[in-house]
């Protein structure tokens, strides 16, 4: 089982950053994302907790071999699952693989965090990617590609999401490590 951490902060508001959040996609930053697709969502009517499920669709090149051995293609999905309540400013998306799913289990969470003193968001990245089923003989090598892409993706959506604010609410100076 592999694992990633990241942090990162955006020089806006949460209020700010959380809206840009949903629509951070379609974005030349990050064209390995080519849908997004609303499933379902709901307000709770006691709590006023927004819940949004979404499809997400990606295209992006898979190793020779695993498109060998299980004759697939390009295009992978995701479910995710975000929750926001406005009233404690608290804004979580859970992110579970379904491509590939009998194979690995890739799982992230996302929060954004308010920073009233700083007028900032802080963002936390989490996953954790293991390899399931058939491909234990393959453990490594897969987990250590999944991580791999999945590091170099984080970094193109944050540099995604700093577009989305610039276009949204005018340039700010971002940090010089995404």
């Amino acid at each position: 089982m592999k694992f990633f951490q990241a942090t990162h902060d955006y020089p806006h508001s949460w209020d700010k950053v959380t809206s840009a959040v949903w629509k951070k996609y379609p974005n030349e930053k990050a064209a390995h994302v080519v849908a997004v697709d609303v499933l379902n969502q709901w307000v709770d009517p006691e709590t006023g907790m927004l819940t949004v499920e979404r499809l997400i669709t990606c295209k992006q090149s898979v190793p020779a071999l695993i498109k060998r051995i299980f004759n697939t293609d390009d295009v992978t999905h995701a479910r995710e699952v975000v929750t926001v309540n406005p009233k404690t400013q608290e804004f979580e998306a859970k992110t579970v693989n379904l491509s590939f799913a009998n194979l690995m289990a890739i799982e992230e969470t996302c929060k954004y965090i308010p920073q009233p003193q700083s007028q900032s968001t802080s963002f936390e990245q989490y996953a954790q990617i293991a390899v399931v089923g058939k491909l234990w003989r393959l453990t490594d090598y897969v987990e250590d590609f999944s991580l791999n892409r999945f590091k170099e993706n984080a970094v193109v959506g944050r540099e995604a999401m700093h577009l989305v604010l610039e276009r949204l609410f005018g340039a700010t100076a971002a940090p010089a490590s995404l």
